[in-house]
Protein backbone atom coordinates (compact mmCIF):
# COMPACT_ATOMS: atom_id res chain seq x y z
CA UNK A 1 0.00 0.00 0.00
CA UNK A 2 1.41 3.53 -0.75
CA UNK A 3 -0.22 6.68 0.07
CA UNK A 4 1.34 10.38 1.07
CA UNK A 5 -0.32 12.51 3.56
CA UNK A 6 0.18 15.44 5.37
CA UNK A 7 0.25 15.30 8.33
CA UNK A 8 -0.99 17.86 9.96
CA UNK A 9 -3.02 16.90 12.80
CA UNK A 10 -4.09 13.59 10.98
CA UNK A 11 -2.82 10.35 12.41
CA UNK A 12 -1.58 8.19 9.49
CA UNK A 13 -4.01 8.73 6.98
CA UNK A 14 -3.23 7.62 3.29
CA UNK A 15 -1.88 8.05 -0.09
CA UNK A 16 0.70 6.01 -1.85
CA UNK A 17 3.27 7.84 -4.03
CA UNK A 18 2.14 6.86 -7.83
CA UNK A 19 5.35 6.27 -8.08
CA UNK A 20 3.98 5.24 -7.82
CA UNK A 21 3.98 8.17 -6.32
CA UNK A 22 1.50 8.73 -3.60
CA UNK A 23 1.96 11.36 -0.70
CA UNK A 24 0.41 11.58 2.95
CA UNK A 25 -0.07 14.29 5.69
CA UNK A 26 0.95 13.40 9.04
CA UNK A 27 0.11 14.83 11.67
CA UNK A 28 0.41 16.73 15.57
CA UNK A 29 -0.23 14.95 18.86
CA UNK A 30 -1.33 17.00 22.26
CA UNK A 31 -3.45 16.99 24.61
CA UNK A 32 -5.31 20.09 22.56
CA UNK A 33 -6.42 20.32 19.01
CA UNK A 34 -5.81 23.53 16.70
CA UNK A 35 -9.24 23.83 15.18
CA UNK A 36 -9.67 23.57 11.43
CA UNK A 37 -11.19 26.73 10.00
CA UNK A 38 -11.29 26.31 6.35
CA UNK A 39 -10.18 23.30 3.67
CA UNK A 40 -9.24 24.12 -0.17
CA UNK A 41 -8.58 20.71 -2.49
CA UNK A 42 -6.89 21.77 -5.38
CA UNK A 43 -7.14 18.07 -6.64
CA UNK A 44 -7.03 18.83 -10.31
CA UNK A 45 -5.70 21.86 -12.65
CA UNK A 46 -7.89 21.49 -15.87
CA UNK A 47 -6.27 23.69 -17.51
CA UNK A 48 -3.17 21.82 -17.24
CA UNK A 49 -1.39 19.55 -19.73
CA UNK A 50 -1.66 15.88 -17.84
CA UNK A 51 -0.65 13.61 -21.09
CA UNK A 52 2.36 13.97 -24.05
CA UNK A 53 2.73 11.63 -26.52
CA UNK A 54 6.00 11.42 -28.53
CA UNK A 55 7.29 14.76 -26.76
CA UNK A 56 3.90 16.39 -27.49
CA UNK A 57 0.95 17.41 -26.05
CA UNK A 58 -2.08 15.63 -27.01
CA UNK A 59 -5.48 17.14 -27.38
CA UNK A 60 -6.84 15.86 -24.18
CA UNK A 61 -10.62 14.06 -23.79
CA UNK A 62 -12.26 15.85 -21.50
CA UNK A 63 -11.62 15.12 -17.64
CA UNK A 64 -13.25 12.38 -15.93
CA UNK A 65 -14.32 12.03 -12.54
CA UNK A 66 -15.15 8.94 -10.45
CA UNK A 67 -17.02 9.67 -6.81
CA UNK A 68 -14.61 7.92 -4.25
CA UNK A 69 -14.96 6.83 -0.34
CA UNK A 70 -17.05 9.57 1.48
CA UNK A 71 -17.46 12.07 -1.49
CA UNK A 72 -13.68 12.06 -2.46
CA UNK A 73 -13.66 12.45 -6.12
CA UNK A 74 -10.78 11.18 -8.40
CA UNK A 75 -10.32 13.26 -11.59
CA UNK A 76 -8.43 11.54 -14.50
CA UNK A 77 -7.58 11.57 -17.83
CA UNK A 78 -6.25 8.69 -20.46
CA UNK A 79 -5.65 7.73 -23.63
CA UNK A 80 -5.00 4.31 -25.46
CA UNK A 81 -2.83 4.62 -28.96
CA UNK A 82 -3.99 2.13 -30.88
CA UNK A 83 -4.22 -0.67 -27.94
CA UNK A 84 -0.30 -0.74 -28.22
CA UNK A 85 0.74 2.63 -25.31
CA UNK A 86 -1.19 3.87 -22.93
CA UNK A 87 -1.07 7.40 -20.86
CA UNK A 88 -2.81 7.88 -17.72
CA UNK A 89 -3.17 10.77 -14.83
CA UNK A 90 -5.43 11.00 -11.99
CA UNK A 91 -5.64 12.46 -8.21
CA UNK A 92 -7.55 13.45 -5.78
CA UNK A 93 -7.43 15.69 -3.04
CA UNK A 94 -9.41 15.64 0.49
CA UNK A 95 -9.16 16.39 4.04
CA UNK A 96 -6.14 15.38 4.50
CA UNK A 97 -6.03 12.90 2.00
CA UNK A 98 -3.54 13.27 -1.13
CA UNK A 99 -3.72 11.02 -4.09
CA UNK A 100 -1.90 11.17 -7.44
CA UNK A 101 -1.39 8.38 -9.86
CA UNK A 102 0.87 8.81 -13.24
CA UNK A 103 1.77 6.25 -15.57
CA UNK A 104 3.23 5.46 -19.18
CA UNK A 105 3.60 2.03 -20.85
CA UNK A 106 3.64 0.63 -24.39
CA UNK A 107 3.60 -2.81 -25.71
CA UNK A 108 6.48 -4.69 -27.35
CA UNK A 109 6.08 -3.41 -30.93
CA UNK A 110 5.55 -0.34 -31.08
CA UNK A 111 7.47 2.80 -30.44
CA UNK A 112 4.98 5.38 -28.82
CA UNK A 113 6.41 6.79 -26.00
CA UNK A 114 3.95 8.70 -23.10
CA UNK A 115 5.14 11.43 -20.76
CA UNK A 116 2.19 12.00 -17.98
CA UNK A 117 2.41 14.30 -15.34
CA UNK A 118 0.23 15.96 -12.78
CA UNK A 119 0.38 18.14 -9.80
CA UNK A 120 -2.50 18.30 -6.64
CA UNK A 121 -2.86 19.32 -2.87
CA UNK A 122 -4.91 21.02 -0.52
CA UNK A 123 -4.67 24.34 1.92
CA UNK A 124 -5.92 24.05 5.39
CA UNK A 125 -6.60 27.03 7.65
CA UNK A 126 -6.26 26.15 11.62
CA UNK A 127 -5.99 28.75 13.93
CA UNK A 128 -4.81 27.74 17.91
CA UNK A 129 -6.29 29.38 20.71
CA UNK A 130 -4.08 29.88 24.41
CA UNK A 131 -7.09 28.15 25.72
CA UNK A 132 -6.19 25.47 23.55
CA UNK A 133 -3.16 24.96 25.55
CA UNK A 134 -4.39 25.47 28.80
CA UNK A 135 -2.48 29.23 28.80
CA UNK A 136 -4.23 32.88 29.07
CA UNK A 137 -2.43 36.64 28.97
CA UNK A 138 -0.12 35.02 26.00
CA UNK A 139 -0.82 37.68 23.38
CA UNK A 140 1.08 36.94 20.28
CA UNK A 141 2.62 34.80 21.89
CA UNK A 142 4.68 32.06 19.56
CA UNK A 143 4.90 28.23 19.33
CA UNK A 144 6.97 25.54 17.60
CA UNK A 145 4.56 23.70 15.62
CA UNK A 146 5.90 19.90 14.74
CA UNK A 147 4.92 17.87 12.25
CA UNK A 148 5.61 15.35 9.79
CA UNK A 149 5.05 14.09 6.14
CA UNK A 150 4.11 10.13 5.79
CA UNK A 151 5.23 8.81 2.21
CA UNK A 152 3.76 5.65 1.46
CA UNK A 153 4.10 4.93 -2.13
CA UNK A 154 6.03 3.47 -5.23
CA UNK A 155 8.14 4.67 -8.22
CA UNK A 156 9.45 1.71 -10.46
CA UNK A 157 9.86 0.81 -14.29
CA UNK A 158 9.41 -2.33 -16.23
CA UNK A 159 10.89 -3.66 -19.59
CA UNK A 160 11.21 -6.97 -20.92
CA UNK A 161 14.12 -8.61 -20.00
CA UNK A 162 14.26 -10.56 -23.86
CA UNK A 163 14.64 -7.44 -26.01
CA UNK A 164 17.69 -5.31 -26.08
CA UNK A 165 16.80 -2.46 -24.48
CA UNK A 166 17.26 -0.40 -21.04
CA UNK A 167 15.82 2.41 -19.11
CA UNK A 168 17.98 5.47 -20.91
CA UNK A 169 15.85 8.82 -21.25
CA UNK A 170 12.39 7.46 -18.98
CA UNK A 171 11.54 9.20 -15.63
CA UNK A 172 9.67 8.81 -12.51
CA UNK A 173 9.97 11.46 -10.08
CA UNK A 174 7.62 13.14 -7.47
CA UNK A 175 8.07 16.29 -5.28
CA UNK A 176 6.45 17.69 -2.23
CA UNK A 177 6.32 20.96 -0.81
CA UNK A 178 4.40 22.20 2.42
CA UNK A 179 4.36 26.03 1.92
CA UNK A 180 3.01 28.79 4.41
CA UNK A 181 0.54 31.63 3.30
CA UNK A 182 3.62 33.68 3.35
CA UNK A 183 4.94 31.54 0.66
CA UNK A 184 7.93 30.07 3.03
CA UNK A 185 8.22 26.78 2.46
CA UNK A 186 8.05 24.39 5.70
CA UNK A 187 8.98 21.26 4.01
CA UNK A 188 10.65 20.24 0.08
CA UNK A 189 11.64 17.12 -0.94
CA UNK A 190 12.05 15.23 -4.14
CA UNK A 191 12.32 11.53 -5.34
CA UNK A 192 13.35 10.73 -8.85
CA UNK A 193 14.53 7.12 -10.36
CA UNK A 194 17.77 8.43 -12.91
CA UNK A 195 19.16 6.95 -15.79
CA UNK A 196 22.17 7.58 -17.79
CA UNK A 197 22.45 6.59 -21.46
CA UNK A 198 23.49 3.13 -20.72
CA UNK A 199 20.11 2.71 -18.62
CA UNK A 200 21.82 2.33 -15.34
CA UNK A 201 19.46 3.34 -12.68
CA UNK A 202 20.05 5.43 -9.77
CA UNK A 203 17.54 6.86 -6.72
CA UNK A 204 18.31 10.45 -6.73
CA UNK A 205 16.72 12.13 -3.48
CA UNK A 206 16.78 15.78 -2.47
CA UNK A 207 15.70 18.00 1.02
CA UNK A 208 13.55 16.50 3.54
CA UNK A 209 13.49 13.07 2.00
CA UNK A 210 16.31 10.69 2.04
CA UNK A 211 17.44 7.28 0.95
CA UNK A 212 17.31 6.09 3.94
CA UNK A 213 13.65 6.64 4.18
CA UNK A 214 13.31 4.13 0.80
CA UNK A 215 12.08 1.09 2.65
CA UNK A 216 12.34 -1.51 -0.61
CA UNK A 217 14.49 -1.93 -3.49
CA UNK A 218 13.08 -5.03 -6.06
CA UNK A 219 15.84 -4.52 -9.02
CA UNK A 220 16.19 -7.44 -11.64
CA UNK A 221 15.94 -7.74 -15.52
CA UNK A 222 12.84 -6.85 -15.83
CA UNK A 223 11.91 -4.67 -12.95
CA UNK A 224 13.63 -1.42 -11.23
CA UNK A 225 11.19 -0.57 -8.19
CA UNK A 226 11.04 1.24 -4.69
CA UNK A 227 8.71 1.46 -1.90
CA UNK A 228 8.07 3.74 0.84
CA UNK A 229 6.05 1.81 3.90
CA UNK A 230 4.24 4.62 6.40
CA UNK A 231 7.57 6.35 6.83
CA UNK A 232 7.18 9.83 8.98
CA UNK A 233 9.28 12.44 8.08
CA UNK A 234 9.35 15.72 10.00
CA UNK A 235 9.02 19.34 9.55
CA UNK A 236 8.15 21.97 11.78
CA UNK A 237 7.05 25.65 11.39
CA UNK A 238 6.56 28.22 14.04
CA UNK A 239 2.93 30.10 14.28
CA UNK A 240 1.11 32.99 16.56
CA UNK A 241 -1.42 32.13 19.43
CA UNK A 242 -4.66 33.67 18.37
CA UNK A 243 -3.77 34.06 14.28
CA UNK A 244 -5.08 32.07 11.76
CA UNK A 245 -1.77 30.23 9.73
CA UNK A 246 -2.28 28.01 6.46
CA UNK A 247 -0.40 24.85 5.25
CA UNK A 248 -0.56 24.34 1.38
CA UNK A 249 0.88 20.96 0.08
CA UNK A 250 1.15 20.60 -3.30
CA UNK A 251 2.64 17.14 -4.94
CA UNK A 252 3.73 17.17 -8.72
CA UNK A 253 4.16 13.64 -10.02
CA UNK A 254 6.18 12.51 -13.61
CA UNK A 255 6.39 9.34 -15.55
CA UNK A 256 7.53 8.93 -19.05
CA UNK A 257 8.85 6.04 -20.42
CA UNK A 258 10.14 5.24 -24.28
CA UNK A 259 8.14 2.68 -26.12
CA UNK A 260 9.18 -0.81 -27.09
CA UNK A 261 7.98 -2.85 -24.16
CA UNK A 262 8.79 0.06 -21.30
CA UNK A 263 7.09 1.15 -18.55
CA UNK A 264 6.69 3.96 -15.78
CA UNK A 265 4.63 4.65 -13.18
CA UNK A 266 4.28 6.74 -9.67
CA UNK A 267 1.77 6.46 -7.35
CA UNK A 268 0.85 7.87 -3.72
CA UNK A 269 -1.77 6.16 -2.08
CA UNK A 270 -3.58 2.82 -1.55
CA UNK A 271 -3.13 -0.45 -4.37
CA UNK A 272 -0.02 -1.53 -5.66
CA UNK A 273 1.43 -0.51 -8.90
CA UNK A 274 -0.94 -1.83 -12.26
CA UNK A 275 2.53 -1.84 -14.65
CA UNK A 276 3.03 -5.57 -13.08
CA UNK A 277 -0.41 -6.38 -14.39
CA UNK A 278 0.08 -4.83 -17.76
CA UNK A 279 3.12 -6.57 -18.52
CA UNK A 280 1.91 -10.13 -17.58
CA UNK A 281 -2.31 -9.70 -19.34
CA UNK A 282 -1.60 -6.53 -21.95
CA UNK A 283 -3.35 -3.14 -21.93
CA UNK A 284 -7.02 -3.99 -20.46
CA UNK A 285 -10.23 -2.60 -21.03
CA UNK A 286 -10.91 1.22 -20.33
CA UNK A 287 -13.02 0.40 -17.05
CA UNK A 288 -10.66 -2.07 -15.50
CA UNK A 289 -7.95 0.21 -16.35
CA UNK A 290 -9.74 2.86 -13.88
CA UNK A 291 -10.63 0.02 -11.51
CA UNK A 292 -6.78 -0.46 -11.15
CA UNK A 293 -5.95 3.07 -10.83
CA UNK A 294 -8.51 4.12 -8.07
CA UNK A 295 -9.47 1.31 -6.20
CA UNK A 296 -7.19 1.80 -3.64
CA UNK A 297 -9.70 5.14 -2.79
CA UNK A 298 -12.27 2.53 -1.58
CA UNK A 299 -9.49 2.00 1.08
CA UNK A 300 -9.44 5.24 2.63
CA UNK A 301 -10.57 5.13 5.77
CA UNK A 302 -10.63 7.88 8.72
CA UNK A 303 -8.72 8.12 11.38
CA UNK A 304 -8.52 10.08 14.36
CA UNK A 305 -6.65 13.81 14.10
CA UNK A 306 -4.38 15.10 16.82
CA UNK A 307 -1.88 17.69 17.46
CA UNK A 308 1.24 17.99 19.09
CA UNK A 309 3.18 21.46 20.12
CA UNK A 310 6.65 22.00 21.51
CA UNK A 311 6.53 25.95 23.03
CA UNK A 312 9.28 28.18 22.07
CA UNK A 313 10.27 30.14 25.49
Amino acid sequence: MSRLQNIHRIQPGYLRLGLMVLLTLSTLHATSQATLVNFESHAWEVASQHIYRNAAPITEPATDVLPGYNGTDFFYVQEIHEDKAIGFSGAAADNPYIFAHVLSYTVADDETSYHTTNTTGHTRTYVLEPEDLGLSNFPNKKITLKSDIILDGSLLYIKDSELNTNFSGMDASFDVTVTREDGKKVFKGSVQLNTNKKGKVRVKTRGKIKKRHIDLYTIDNSTYRIDFFNNHIPYKTKVKLGEEFSLITQVTSNASNKGYSTGAEVIFGPGAPTLPTYQEQGIPEPATIILLACGGLLMLRPHPRTLRFGSRR
